[in-house]
């Protein structure tokens, strides 16, 4: 009997020895994903000069003496977008100085978008073609240049004063 109970221990302890093999290793894929969305950050913004705009109650940025003004827009993809308002008053009013015409435009390189609201537009440069639609922007950094008119389309004599308006524009990546 002993030699059953030896051989039984001898198979017990070699089928263990044989058995005891080696941790397999194994592995995993790990999964990342994300969406990285277009963006346009407005950078450099340079103000314009409004000038009086001869033989009307009106100043532009148009008329001899004036600037057009500037803002960089950068952005990330290609299907972006910019829009321009209509200017607003951003100082006190003038007194007695009731303009009914508001006119803006922004331009890069030869494309131009206007804004128009009010009375019968003044029709010089660069309104002489009213587009509204949003202007395209490109990858990257995008330099715009911003002109407008205030006033009345009227002939007459604009009061002194410190004449304070500002263009929104609005860039919409898509």
């Amino acid at each position: 009997m002993n030699f059953r109970l030896i051989a039984l221990a001898s198979c017990v302890a070699l089928g263990s020895i044989a058995l005891d093999g080696k941790a397999q290793a194994q592995s995993v894929d790990v999964p990342f994903s994300g969406t990285v969305i277009n963006t346009c950050t407005f950078g450099a913004v340079t103000s314009g000069t409004l000038t009086l705009v001869p033989g009307f109650q009106a100043v532009s940025s148009t008329a001899a003496g004036g600037s057009q003004g500037s803002a960089t827009v950068t952005c990330s993809g290609p299907v972006a977008t910019i829009t321009v308002a209509t200017p607003v008053l951003s100082g006190a009013a003038v007194p007695a100085f009731a303009p009914n015409a508001f006119q803006s435009a922004v331009k890069l390189g030869p494309l131009t978008r206007t804004a128009i609201s009010g009375a019968t537009p003044f029709t010089s440069a660069p309104w002489a073609v009213p587009n509204s639609a949003p202007l395209p922007l490109f990858a990257g950094v995008n330099v715009l240049a911003v002109d407008m008119l205030v006033g009345t389309n009227t002939a007459g004599t604009l009061p002194g004063g410190t004449y304070n308006y500002k263009v929104v524009l609005t860039a919409s990546p898509n």
